[in-house]
């Protein structure tokens, strides 16, 4: 049995997931976001003067209609994404999560009252782990794609300690 620095068990605000996610967002999806947003406007005004030095150019007026539509749902699709993931948590209630930290890996549970619990999330401590400090709580962000949710408020300045300094060692 590995040695165990680290077992917390929590329970994660709503808000606080909604400042996670945004937070989440801000790191990985926005440059994206911005770059997109960009190119769409650039090529909407490439169009807008195509339209307007040859106003029977109808392609043009339907390429812009489509370039606006673009960037719009750059905007939008991000927005409407967080939303569903804070709508999802709120349907799950008030759900007790654990926090296993041991030298190799990170393990994120869920403890529910069904009588199978879910898959722990099981994060091996390397390179693509990556813990991420706010005011309120930390992003542990595996990759790229997959971040948790650790609020700071049920956790010992000791405990915080041991989730601050998880990468420290690579």
């Amino acid at each position: 049995m590995e040695n165990k620095l680290l077992e917390k068990k929590y329970k994660i605000p709503i808000d606080t997931i909604r400042e996670g996610y945004k937070a989440y967002q801000r790191k990985f999806v926005n440059l994206r976001r911005y770059i997109l947003t960009a190119v769409f406007l650039i090529l909407t005004a490439n169009f807008v003067y195509g339209a307007a030095k040859d106003s029977d150019n109808y392609i043009a007026y339907i390429l812009i209609v489509i370039c606006l539509a673009f960037a719009f749902r750059e905007w939008y699709n991000p927005v409407k994404l967080r939303n569903s993931v804070i709508e999802s948590c709120k349907e799950l209630g008030d759900p007790l999560y654990c926090l296993t930290v041991t030298e190799d890996e990170v393990v994120i549970s869920t403890e529910t009252e069904e009588n199978e619990p879910p898959e722990p999330a099981r994060l091996p401590v390397n390179d693509e782990l990556s813990v991420l400090e706010y005011d309120n709580f930390f992003l542990i962000v595996y990759g790229k794609l997959m971040f948790y949710i650790v609020p700071k408020a049920d956790f010992s300045e000791s405990e915080l300690d041991i989730v601050r300094n998880l990468t420290k060692g690579n």
